[in-house]
């Protein structure tokens, strides 16, 4: 025996316990070491020819059969989950299987280049290759599939290469990967340390009932040639779908993820993992669709970069349901350089139902993304709270209009709040025809209350805020507004827009505000604008802010130097508002400070040159 198969054999028994157990069920446990990487001509003979070798093949249908197949032993234990343990290598095919079926709706069918699972089954990879030969000739072919509903399948360490549509588990043609037959399903779906490469169409297309789990997986496109990898749910149960340290890159579409059924509970975990320079329809990078009542979405850490879609260029959420409303959490995500020819060029979010949906972003950063309207983020649809973004960066974004946000959403309740944006930032951001910020309110009654953000060196069109429709409400307070280019700043249209604590000061503007006929603005105190247009005295003086800089907190800000007219020169705060940009509690010394940032130097007057004196 050489020694690699040697060390093969000893490694069996360990890698069989180690691979993927954890939340195993209740399965007894057989392990077939697979010791050739040869697609064997016996894998074409009925019957089989013995040569004491074990390749994968073979093992696959010792698996299967529950019993010997030449070199392969695979337990007649009923119920069992069975570990193809392989020999490190190439495992190269160059023609269809006689044991594997064929896939796939139409014709001709796509042929697989191994037997369909039919079994309970771990693939301990060991860093091995499975690659379709990408030599002429070669006839299309798939790689792995399953053939029996409810199975669990578990893969780990293994790179497949060429495969045409992949990895496939699905009941509609799909690639590497599949399932086979209509109403066929996976119970567990996980990939460990798996690497997809140059599948001729989706790397996998899986439909779980209960839980399917990828880490540490990269999808490396071919082009055009690789379209969108898809996961799906099924069922009543409870089910879990969670991508984490993943890569989807270079496809027409990166990953689908569908939550379908009517579960007790679901739930869609993406964290760490990253979506790059894909090319698709809606949702380039990663597109969620759910209609399933009470999902939750918890979107963490994750990069989407380059991606171009017809909406929704980096992420696409599309919610729908009757019953209990959605929850979409997206955390410390990056979206850089996107594109939608439609609405939201980094990400869109849309639906809820009749009784709407819950989201909230904190601490994501949206920078070079553009679309045709919202080009950094877009949210439509019935919300059952009030959106909520909180510490975000929205940097260098274009649009034809809303270069940064486009809210077109709707408060199922009424009178409500519909949105909040606070402690965030916005520079560099360009409008051609309408708003770097829009809050476009569809619901009559509703209210948007942006506080405690700074808007610098954006250019618009038209006006850097909107506030939007019928006897809404838009409530400015703790506004930095500075080194923009516009015509107005802020624009009620036909609504109110209250002002307090604000400073507007150094741009190129046509007005600081502008009153629509039928509309309404206030001044609720404590403003700094360099004209009297919205209802203050205009101020000539230099608000004397330090550069945009990281401040503290997490997002660029201005701070007032020292000598600032800004200084303690507020009125009191609302009681959402008790913090600065940075998190910095207001009203450190007597009064707060006009603007987003609380300085957190006292004033200190000298005798006899006190104010006034």
């Amino acid at each position: 025996m050489s020694l690699p198969h040697y060390l093969h054999s000893i490694r069996t028994t360990i890698a069989a316990l180690a691979v993927l157990t954890a939340a195993a069920p209740a399965h007894a446990q057989v392990t077939i070491a697979v010791n050739n990487t040869a697609q064997e001509v016996t894998l074409d003979q009925p019957a089989g020819l013995t040569n004491g070798n074990c390749t994968l093949g073979e093992a696959i249908l010792a698996a299967n059969a529950r019993g010997v197949r030449d070199g392969c032993n695979g337990s007649s234990v009923p119920g069992t989950m069975v570990t193809l343990d392989l020999l490190p290598g190439n495992y190269t095919f160059d023609r269809v299987g006689q044991n594997a079926p064929t896939f796939g709706a139409g014709s001709p069918l796509t042929p697989l280049a191994l037997p369909a699972l039919t079994q309970h089954t771990t693939i301990s990879g060991n860093n091995a290759v499975l690659r379709r030969l990408s030599t002429p000739g070669t006839p299309p072919m798939g790689l792995l599939a399953v053939a029996a509903d409810g199975l669990v399948l578990r893969i780990a360490s293994l790179r497949l290469e060429g495969g045409v549509r992949g990895l496939s588990i699905a009941s509609s043609p799909a690639g590497s990967i599949a399932t086979l037959g209509s109403g066929v399903s996976l119970s567990e779906f996980r990939l460990t340390d798996v690497v997809i490469a140059n599948p001729l169409g989706t790397p996998f297309s899986v439909v779980v009932t209960t839980l399917a789990r990828l880490e540490r997986v990269t999808m490396v496109g071919a082009d055009l040639r690789t379209t969108r990898a898809q996961l799906s749910t099924t069922g009543s149960g409870a089910a879990t779908v969670e991508v984490i340290d993943s890569e989807f890159a270079d496809g027409r579409g990166g990953m689908s993820i569908s939550a379908g059924g009517q579960h007790v509970s679901a739930s869609v975990l993406v964290s760490r993992s990253r979506f790059l320079r894909n090319r698709g329809p809606i949702g380039a990078g990663l597109r969620i669709n759910s209609f399933q009542p009470g999902l939750q979405v918890n979107l963490q850490d994750n990069q989407f970069i380059d991606n171009t879609g017809s909406s929704g260029g980096g992420l696409e959420i599309q919610l729908g349901s009757d019953g209990a409303p959605a929850m979409v959490m997206s955390s410390g995500n990056l979206f850089r350089g996107n594109v939608a020819t439609g609405n939201g060029g980094g990400l869109r979010i849309t639906g809820g139902g009749p009784l709407g949906y819950r989201f909230r972003s904190s601490g994501d950063t949206f920078e070079r993304n553009a679309a045709t309207e919202g080009g950094a983020l877009r949210i439509d649809g019935n919300l059952a709270e009030p959106a909520l973004i909180e510490r975000a960066i929205f940097r260098d974004n274009a649009a034809d209009i809303a270069a940064a946000v486009a809210f077109a959403g709707n408060h199922v309740a009424l009178p409500r709040t519909a949105l909040r944006i606070t402690r965030s930032s916005f520079s560099g951001n360009a409008d051609v025809a309408g708003t770097v910020l829009l809050v476009g309110i569809l619901g009559i009654g509703h209210r948007v209350q942006f506080d405690n953000s700074t808007i610098d060196g954006n250019f618009a069109n038209a006006r850097l805020v909107l506030g939007g429709n019928g006897d809404s409400v838009l409530d400015v307070e703790a506004l930095t507004i500075t080194r923009n280019s516009a015509r107005f700043a802020v624009e009620s249209l036909n609504g109110g827009t209250s002002l307090r604590n604000t400073v507007i000061a150094g741009n190129f503007l046509v007005s600081a505000c502008n009153i629509l006929a039928g509309s309404t603005i206030t001044n609720a105190g404590g403003l700094f604008v360099q004209d009297a247009t919205c209802l203050s005295p205009a101020r000539s003086e230099d608000p004397l802010l330090g550069p945009m800089a990281a401040n503290g907190g997490t997002t660029p800000s201005r701070v007032p130097l020292f000598g600032s007219p800004l200084l303690n020169a507020g009125v009191a705060p609302v009681l959402e508002t008790q913090v600065d940009q940075r998190g910095v509690q207001r009203v450190l010394f007597g009064a707060t400070d006009i603007g987003a940032v609380e300085s957190d130097s006292p004033v200190i007057f000298v005798s006899g040159f006190e104010p006034g004196s």
